[in-house]
């Protein structure tokens, strides 16, 4: 484990380990990181996870997060101009898919013999336009690229290489286009957390301890939600064996020094007898006196007995998708949840003594100002650690941007430009009456109403290492 956080020089530093196949990038948000933002953040898996089945397949990796890592585009092609990779791979979101665009031309005006390619959520989405607006890319990866980029890199080994032949890979005269699902996630190496700087991670929640890393129990969403980016596939959960998922939470523990998990299932208690049977693994190997973790899930999963474990094992906060305080609303977004399951899971996280945060979209199909002002009032009756307001975005491929698209309960899309696509401002979408600047003004009026409670009454502090830091005081 290593002790201190690298320099930019020792990130930069030449690859001594022979040639480097594959060079991962993260791209900022512009191509000069702001050394001011030092908001939450946590490693990304899906790049850990690529890299890890990289390596396992024998190729050599180098991965460079521009924006955690302060690197300015500048050094990243001076890097780039003495190392140069087999293969360049680049993930994006949709607010920094113009940024890796931007970063690839560059990349091939000065090596325009190294394959440069994209992968990512609006990657996945909407392949054939994201290729079609940035032809500086090479070839796009859709949907898991875990197999797919050790696939490509055998295949870059011949004098004339096929990619359009390989599952996931989208080049611009492939006809079909396919998605790479990896069906036994057991099959995948533990994420490569020894290719990341993690002292520039401080995590997601408030953990209060010196690491937190992310993990997953499953993958998959069988739920529909017209704002949620859904690739095809994507609804079939697929479940880890708990020995593979104790492995891994052990291994972050002793080889990676995390004292926190947040565990990034997009339902974490979908399966009940599953979220029993990790606990009581965590509880049987003592781990819930080694680290604490944290969850996201849905309000109409909550149980008692369930959450009571949780507790036990070591959950202290858990976040909630309640998206809405009217009920018709969360209806007509496919949410398929209501008010009073919200006051009932709450309240049931409550009794056990597990802290909860979540958040309310504002802007969804059939809002008006005071379906919002219905949102707020819940949660502050919620009276929970934390709750945003994000505004609803329509991302590409997401049945929200189908809606607003037909102009369906008045929505108008504002703005195609992708670097406006976060969720707070500018803000790229509105509907009737609630123009952006009524959104943006209700937004604000909704946070001012519901601050982060820093001073929330924590739980004593049970993990071992506490228990010896106060007793060597």
């Amino acid at each position: 484990m290593k002790k201190e956080m690298l320099t930019t020089e020792e990130i930069l530093a030449p690859f001594t380990l022979g040639k480097l196949d594959l060079l991962m990038i993260t791209p900022s948000l512009t191509l000069v990181p702001d050394p001011g933002n030092n908001r939450l953040r946590s490693p990304s898996l899906a790049v850990a996870y690529i890299l890890a089945n990289t390596k396992k397949e024998g190729f050599k990796v180098k991965y460079i997060d521009m924006d955690a890592c302060l690197i300015p585009v500048e050094k990243l092609l001076k890097y780039i101009d003495r190392n140069k990779p087999r293969l360049i791979g680049l993930t994006a979101v949709t607010t920094t898919v113009k940024t890796a665009a931007e970063i690839a031309r560059l990349i091939k005006k000065r090596h325009p013999k190294i394959p440069v390619c994209l992968g990512g959520i609006h990657t996945t989405m909407v392949p054939r336009e994201t290729l079609k607006e940035f032809p500086c890319f090479d070839f796009l990866v859709c949907g898991e690229g875990e197999f797919v980029i050790p696939k490509v890199l055998e295949e870059l080994k011949k004098k004339k290489p096929n990619l359009s032949g390989i599952k996931g890979v989208v080049t611009k005269d492939k006809k079909i286009i396919d998605f790479w699902l990896v069906e036994d996630i057991n099959s995948l190496p533990y994420p490569a957390w020894e290719e990341f700087d993690l002292f520039r991670y401080p995590g997601v929640d408030l953990h209060r301890t010196k690491r937190e890393l992310p993990m997953i129990t499953a993958r998959g969403c069988p739920f529909d939600c017209c704002f949620c980016c859904r690739p095809p596939g994507y609804r079939k959960i697929r479940f880890r064996s708990i020995e593979n998922i104790m492995g891994e939470i052990i291994r972050n523990v002793e080889e990676f020094g995390a004292e926190s998990t947040f565990f990034a299932d997009e339902t974490f208690t979908f399966n009940k007898q599953i979220i029993k049977d990790i606990c009581q693994a965590i509880l049987n190997k003592g781990l819930n006196k080694k680290m604490r973790w944290s969850c996201s899930t849905r309000v109409d999963t909550a149980d008692y007995e369930i959450f009571k474990l949780m507790k036990q094992a070591g959950c202290y906060d858990m976040f909630f998708g309640f998206e809405s305080g009217d009920n018709r609303i969360l209806k007509i977004a496919g949410k398929r949840i209501t008010t009073t399951d919200m006051k009932r899971a709450v309240k049931l996280a409550k009794k056990v003594g597990v802290a909860v945060h979540g958040c309310f979209i504002l802007g969804l199909p059939g809002e008006t100002e005071k379906t919002i002002e219905k949102g707020w009032k819940l949660a502050k009756k919620l009276d929970i650690r934390g709750v945003s307001f994000p505004i609803a975005v329509p991302f590409p491929g997401t049945r929200l941007r189908l809606m607003a698209e037909k102009g369906e309960y008045g929505l108008k899309i504002l703005s195609n430009n992708w670097d406006d696509y976060g969720k707070q401002y500018p803000g790229v979408m509105e509907q009737g009456s609630l123009t952006i600047e009524k959104l943006l003004y209700m937004q604000q009026k909704s946070c001012l109403h519901h601050p982060i409670k820093w001073d929330w009454k924590w739980a004593e502090d049970s993990l071992s290492r506490s228990k010896k830091t106060k007793k060597a005081d």
